[in-house]
């Protein structure tokens, strides 16, 4: 509040208040994973096109929902994969696009995170929906089917052993498009 005041903006308490005053053409949602769907059904609600920080739900259903409910209403939703927009990414799709490298049958990417114990101290990243799969692990998995193209099948395991909490710590995934490439 104090900051809204010196900079001469308004405050509002919460989303909802935003939305029902008008003052937002759209909105950016860069909030816990959980609270993603939530608040992107009161923009839909409101017919505001929101970009929501990937990703777009903590669980697959309430994605999906959330998608339906925005398609009905012809309220756009864009999911903030930024990384796709990096000149290095733009020339490997564009090389695989043109096929300078021959039919892509296999691909492996290998990603490590040190998230330190401090990392979990904020609740909402101890709960499922809020572990390094769905915070940092999705940015490259976009970046394959970005490359590679949709996912047809995931096989996947996960574990929680180091800390115990109900979200995954390491996870092995092996996943398949439906251009045959694994």
């Amino acid at each position: 509040r104090a900051l809204a005041e010196a900079l001469g903006v308004a405050w509002l308490p919460d989303l909802r208040t935003l939305l029902a005053e008008g003052m937002a053409d759209g909105i950016v949602i860069a909030t816990p994973n959980q609270l993603h769907v939530e608040q992107g059904l009161a923009c839909v609600e409101a017919g505001v096109p929101v970009l929501i920080e990937k990703p777009i739900a903590h669980e697959v259903a309430a994605g999906m929902h959330l998608a339906e409910v925005a398609e009905a209403a012809d309220v756009p939703i864009l999911v903030g994969h930024h990384r796709r927009y990096s000149p290095l990414v733009s020339r490997a799709h564009e090389i695989v696009r043109n096929g300078e490298l021959g039919t892509i049958l296999a691909i492996q990417a290998t990603c490590w995170f040190h998230k330190p114990g401090d990392y979990f101290e904020v609740a909402w990243r101890r709960q499922k929906g809020g572990g390094p799969i769905l915070l940092n692990l999705i940015h490259d998995i976009d970046l394959l089917r970005h490359i590679c193209g949709d996912i047809v099948s995931v096989q996947a395991m996960v574990s929680n052993a180091l800390r115990g909490n109900p979200v995954e710590e390491t996870a092995g995934i092996l996943l398949s498009f439906a251009s045959g490439a694994i």
